[in-house]
């Protein structure tokens, strides 16, 4: 119960980050678009966005996907592990009582 619960956080977590990514790219395409619509050019607009370090996220919003599902996936591959390793030791837990109390 415990570990579906933890498994149930993660996701949660996991789609909060993706949606906070996605509305982030969202508004800083919004503000690219109000500046070129105030008159704001195509090269001070890439030298405004380089200077912010938001090229990085305006050119790779594939790229943050990819990065973000590969976090997801090594949490998902850690917590496998850690569900696994819990279950070994209830087990041994287990095995332990029925051979103290006889069995």
């Amino acid at each position: 119960a415990e570990v579906q619960q933890l498994q149930a956080t993660h996701d949660t977590e996991v789609k909060a980050l993706k949606a906070c990514i996605t509305e982030l790219e969202d508004k800083v395409g919004d503000l690219v678009e109000r500046l070129k619509a105030r008159g704001v050019s195509a090269e001070e607009l890439k030298e405004i966005v380089a200077a912010t370090g938001l090229d990085r996220v305006v050119r790779k919003r594939g790229n943050v996907f990819k990065r973000l599902y590969a976090d997801a996936m090594e949490r998902t591959r850690r917590f496998q592990e850690f569900c696994s390793s819990v279950r070994r030791m209830q087990e041994e837990e287990f095995l332990h009582v029925m051979s103290a109390v006889g069995f």
